[in-house]
């Protein structure tokens, strides 16, 4: 694995990105970040080797996109202090017939990549022509050397055994012609996936997992994300209260075509009380979780 600097100015806290297969240094750009925050690439996986020292840093977060995955799984032990980890696309499982690409599917991709293979694979990848800001940020390295590091990451998939550290956030794309969608709401049965509309590559997830990465994750937070699969069967304290406050707004005569924030929306009591009444222009909605 290589890995280039994005940003490093010294802040206390530091985004590892794991980019997928496919990637040079240029994949993620220092525009890419918020402010706050340090940032190093991790790409080419020709070699599975990770030396990476971060030990100046007292905060770290992860994430990744695609096959980056599975090799941020891979070093995870390396990474043990990060407290946000957000992926998109991509599946712990990463050749799996029921949670990740399908083997045979992976087989054929890499037994017949060659240059005019590697465009078709970027076209897919990217969505089609819509995606105007994709293929840039793909690798200009030839076919010879992409179907190099497709060969490590296989037999890294069959030969080495990655941990599978929890994830804070998963990211999905409704259109990923990569990852078929139904098979990454399989893989993540502990953090389930938020899914999108995108393709496979679209750096507007790429960002948002960023975001969740770059800031210190709350203690908070993680105890609602860690209920957040039950949390409604058991809050019907919270589900009243719902009820009665969506009453007490809509008895003051809600401007309708007006925009609403919500801060503090939670799994969306108020939000599913309200939405339907009034109409309004926008709703933002905020939360400590995601």
């Amino acid at each position: 694995m290589k890995a280039e600097w994005i940003r490093k100015s010294g802040a206390g806290r530091v985004v590892v990105f794991f980019c997928g297969f496919a990637c040079d240094a240029g994949f993620l750009r220092e525009s890419d970040l918020p402010d706050g925050c340090d940032a190093v690439s991790v790409y080419d996986y020709t070699s599975l080797d990770f030396d990476l020292d971060l030990s100046e840093y007292p905060e770290i977060g992860v994430a990744a996109w695609s096959f980056g995955v599975w090799a941020a799984d891979l070093v995870s032990g390396k990474l043990s202090r990060a407290d946000a980890r957000a992926a998109v696309c991509g599946s712990p499982y990463p050749v799996d017939a029921g949670r990740g690409i399908p083997p045979e599917i992976f087989r054929a991709t890499l037994a017949s990549f060659d240059e005019r293979a590697r465009e078709k694979f970027y076209r897919r990848v990217c969505g089609g022509a819509q995606n105007a800001e994709g293929p840039d940020r793909l690798s200009v390295r030839g076919a010879r050397e992409l179907r190099a590091e497709l060969e490590s990451l296989g037999r890294g998939f069959s030969e080495l055994r990655a941990r599978k550290p929890r994830w804070t956030l998963s990211i999905a794309a409704k259109s990923d012609r990569i990852f078929p969608p139904e098979n990454l709401a399989r893989a993540w049965s502990r953090t389930p996936p938020i899914f999108y509309e995108g393709a496979h590559l679209d750096m507007r997830l790429i960002r948002r997992a960023i975001v969740h990465a770059a800031r210190p994750f709350s203690k908070v937070g993680r105890a609602f994300e860690r209920s957040a699969q039950s949390y409604e069967a058991n809050a019907k304290v919270q589900g009243g209260v719902a009820k009665r406050l969506a009453s007490m707004v809509l008895s003051r005569g809600f401007p309708r075509g007006e925009r609403v924030l919500e801060i503090g929306c939670g799994t969306g009591f108020l939000t599913r009380e309200l939405a339907p009444k009034l109409s309004p222009a926008a709703w933002f909605l905020n939360d400590l979780s995601e």
